[in-house]
């Protein structure tokens, strides 16, 4: 929440933490296309808190933001104490075994299908190694924090890779008919494709974080860095 419009927009924030139950606050849930509700949007009206209820510190609420950003980027890179990362490294490689695939679907023989699932085989086994060394790289000190999202795009790179592969191989049957449930359950995970793309900051924030705090980039020209958020132009006026 903004709690100072005197200075710069990363300023001025602070961040609360709401109960649930809190008179004013609504929740709705949002039905996503695959069926699943797990996110909401919500709707504060007149909502009252209090001191005790402010994380960090008063105007620090962006601080509190990017600490909490970047331990999502490492969870999705493998690399949070805070995530149980190891199992969902399991989960994520278990989920489509794309060797079994092409035997199940009778393509063993296709240079095409072979193709297809040994460059997203290949682009996993340098996701592992690829995350290992970036991990290695920043416990030790060699590598910046913001190196994370070196694996957390790559990651994604290769999720949507797999999954491609996957609805590729299993043809019509991922989409149509109740023949095979197994062909459906890799047409149904299609239906979340771009998840890998926003969870820990979007593909785009992490490319624009390896370019500016990893490369040391210039960074991209901002008319409002440094500009008291008052006088921030906002839908073509000035507040």
């Amino acid at each position: 929440m903004r709690t100072n419009w005197d200075v710069p927009k990363h300023e001025g924030l602070t961040m609360f933490l709401v109960p649930l139950k809190s008179p004013g606050l609504t929740l709705r849930r949002i039905r996503q296309v695959n069926g699943s509700a797990e996110f909401c949007e919500e709707f504060f009206d007149d909502v009252e808190l209090s001191d005790e209820h402010v994380v960090g510190e008063v105007g620090g609420g962006w601080a509190v933001a990017s600490r909490q950003l970047f331990h999502e980027r490492r969870a999705v890179a493998k690399g949070s104490e805070y995530a149980n990362c190891g199992a969902s490294e399991e989960r994520r490689d278990g989920a489509f075994d794309l060797v079994a695939l092409v035997h199940a679907t009778g393509q063993s023989g296709d240079r095409w299908a072979r193709r297809l699932a040994g460059r997203a085989l290949a682009h996993r086994l340098v996701e592992k190694a690829l995350g290992e060394s970036v991990f290695h790289g920043v416990s030790t000190g060699l590598m910046p924090p913001a190196s994370g999202s070196i694996t957390r795009l790559y990651y994604a790179l290769c999720e949507n890779l797999n999954l491609d592969a996957a609805v590729a191989l299993a043809g019509p049957g991922a989409v149509v008919g109740a023949a095979n449930e197994d062909l459906l359950a890799i047409g149904r995970k299609y239906l979340s494709r771009q998840t890998v793309c926003i969870g820990g900051g979007t593909t785009e924030i992490a490319r624009n974080i390896i370019a500016e705090r990893v490369l040391d980039f210039p960074r991209e020209y901002a008319a409002d860095r440094g500009v008291p958020f008052k006088d921030v132009q906002r839908g073509g006026t000035r507040q």
